[in-house]
């Protein structure tokens, strides 16, 4: 009797996904790394220069690369300049969050991006002492969180900043920026369940107004402070 072949969990999602995005080189936020399978993980080292190996998953040999999930906006940069869109995808509680990129979604300085800050904020001194891109990107978020608020709140995740290209460290170091220049200000640290990770709650300011003047308040390192870590 013929042996039935296993099909690994990896490349059944790998090939139900394919089929929904199929132009795209998946990513899987798998534990502290993305992970990309098969043709995907040919792509990655061919475009990246990213390693890959043949991994044993549930007895189906997997080609897999493997990289920390710190470096996606600096390696999906890469793919996106090769003309490749990329899909990610992160397990948040009970579902999976998908996020597509392109070479339009992620571009801090196109023209459309910049047309959406009003020009009072885009000729601000605060606004102009921006040291990043990340931080302009991350502020452009916050204008369409402020917008689509009902209370003026709004809370932005690392999850969700990875998904849209931004690492870790970029997202800390921009909201850092934003609080510094007076952009934005903590509102509230809050659970949402005593099972998740404390939240950040967040509001536009008018301190940036005042920036470069000596009325211009600035806050305590302590209250510039994140709730939540990766």
């Amino acid at each position: 009797m013929a042996t039935k072949t296993k099909i690994s969990p990896a490349r059944k999602a790998h090939q139900r996904l394919k089929v929904k995005y199929p132009d795209s080189i998946l990513l899987f936020r798998i534990n502290d790394c993305y992970e990309g399978f098969f043709e995907d993980a040919e792509l990655c080292w061919s475009v990246c220069g990213l390693p890959w190996e043949h991994r044993d998953k549930s007895g189906d040999i997997v080609p897999v690369v493997s990289f920390p999930f710190w470096e996606l906006s600096k390696h999906s940069q890469k793919m996106l300049s090769a003309g490749y869109k990329v899909t990610t995808c992160v397990s948040v509680g009970s579902r999976d969050v998908f996020r597509t990129l392109t070479p339009e979604t992620v571009n801090p300085q196109k023209t459309k991006t910049m047309s959406k800050i009003p020009d009072v904020l885009l000729k601000s001194a605060a606004y102009q002492a921006l040291r990043t891109d990340a931080a302009r990107e991350v502020f452009e978020i916050f204008l369409e969180k402020h917008n689509a608020s009902n209370d003026g709140q709004f809370d932005f995740t690392y999850e969700e900043a990875l998904n849209r290209g931004i690492s870790a460290d970029k997202f800390t170091r921009g909201i850092d920026q934003l609080i510094e220049v007076g952009l934005i200000d903590i509102s509230e640290r809050k659970r949402r369940t005593a099972k998740q990770f404390p939240i950040t709650l967040f509001v536009l300011s008018n301190r940036w107004r005042f920036y470069g003047h000596r009325r211009f308040k600035h806050l305590e390192r302590s209250k510039r402070k994140l709730a939540s870590v990766p």
